[in-house]
């Protein structure tokens, strides 16, 4: 079981926000731009490395900045709540700044809720909920809610089924995923879904990753599913 202690969130959060993490979280007690201190207060209350929600308007340079010393510091499992609409700059600028371990932009609620799901499963299970785990010349290849998939500052768009496909492969990454687990996963259900039809959405999934030179990342075994090998270039 996580512990709630590492789930912090900002004292000027909305209310359904607050609603959402109560119980479950700790409220730092400082406002949103004081964001920079919380190295301090985690070494005042002994806090292990935390999940961090913080909510806000439009994301600021002077915030990036200082998410960037903060996460250089110390390990942070960051999620970033907006008001205002994210764009894929926005994205991208979060990860140019050094925050590589953004989980998100949301705005529904209903968005919210899943990235919270996410953020406290990563921290009891202390892995990134949004790393694919394959690496680009030194950098991760992240994987964002809405399936921008992004390295450095280069990013790319999934269609729908491709994305929920390499979301559950990434869950199980290095595993077999059975055809009838990705065939549930996305299309949510493995009934009346043919392996032909599978095989045709993994390889618009290997075209998409061949923007990042990572096409033979996903393995095929025929017969058994399909695997997501973290080092492409490890020969099975």
């Amino acid at each position: 079981m996580y512990d709630s202690r590492r789930v912090l969130f900002s004292c000027t959060a909305s209310p359904p926000l607050k609603d959402l993490l109560r119980g479950t979280a700790t409220n730092l007690g400082i406002g949103f731009r004081e964001i920079s201190r919380l190295d301090e207060i985690c070494e005042t209350r002994s806090l292990a490395p935390p999940v961090v929600v913080v909510e806000g308007e439009s994301p600021s340079d002077e915030l990036f900045a200082s998410l960037s010393r903060l996460t250089s510091s110390m390990k942070v499992w960051l999620a970033l709540v907006t008001s205002g609409e994210p764009t894929v700059t926005d994205i991208v600028r979060s990860i140019a700044a050094g925050v590589a371990n953004c989980i998100g932009f949301w705005t529904a609620m209903q968005a919210i809720s899943y990235l919270i799901r996410n953020i406290l499963k990563a921290s009891a299970l202390g892995d990134e909920p949004v790393q694919t785990g394959l690496p680009v010349s030194g950098k991760a290849v992240l994987l964002l809610p809405g399936h921008f998939l992004v390295c450095g500052e280069r990013q790319v768009t999934l269609p729908p089924i491709p994305g929920r496909l390499l979301e559950c492969m990434a869950r199980n990454r290095d595993r077999i995923v059975s055809s009838d687990d990705l065939k549930r996963s996305g299309w949510g259900t493995s009934n009346g879904v043919t392996n032909h039809a599978l095989c045709q959405q993994v390889c618009r999934l290997r075209e998409v990753l061949d923007v990042f030179g990572l096409g033979n990342s996903v393995k095929c075994f025929r017969g058994k599913g399909y695997l997501l090998k973290s080092s492409p270039d490890d020969r099975i």
